[in-house]
């Protein structure tokens, strides 16, 4: 089983086990994402992911003549998160997510970049599209909140996004087992 593959699988399955739960207990997963733009704690805990995250991925840089500046960024990490938390704390749960979508899309383009098969560009812009919308809910965070707004506003309509999300992990699944 080739890394597209584990992608694949890994993201459909949470899309379709995402999209179940949602479609089986609406008004537990209608109320998570309502909490979830202004949620802090959750907030608290991704942006900790998200600052750790952002430094393995410093680490990893090469950074020619400016190598000296990696022990202050270090250094300052804490610092920079507590401040995030303390500070930019108002939809900290929309832009914590927000940041963990741009992160999460490094290493899936990373993965489909060396592939043949134009079956990848499926996941690619996936990822893209994430990109696309963390810096919108990183710039807009309220705009996280409207979309939810939206589906919820009509029990159809959440029914719809639930069955749109089960289809597109069953979509990722096959393309896993047939095309990569």
């Amino acid at each position: 089983m080739n890394h597209l593959q584990i992608v694949a699988l890994g993201l459909g399955g949470l899309g379709l086990a995402g999209g179940a739960w949602a479609l089986r207990s609406p008004e537990v997963a209608q109320r998570f994402y309502r909490e979830l733009p202004r949620n802090e704690k959750l907030g608290r805990v991704l942006m900790a992911v998200n600052v750790a995250w952002s430094l393995y991925l410093f680490h990893l840089m090469r950074l020619g003549g400016w190598e000296w500046i990696k022990p202050i960024v270090y250094a300052a990490s804490p610092l920079i998160y507590w401040l995030i938390i303390s500070q930019a704390n108002h939809y900290l749960g929309a832009r914590s997510v927000a940041l963990f979508l741009i992160l999460a899309a490094k290493p899936i383009v990373n993965i489909c970049f060396l592939r043949d098969e134009s079956s990848r560009l499926v996941i690619t812009t996936l990822a893209y599209l994430w990109v696309a919308l963390g810096i919108c809910f990183v710039a807009a965070p309220h705009w996280m909140r409207d979309l939810i707004a939206f589906f919820q506003s009509r029990p159809d309509r959440w029914a719809w996004g639930c069955r749109m999300k089960m289809a597109g992990g069953a979509a990722l699944i096959a393309l896993a087992f047939l095309a990569y």
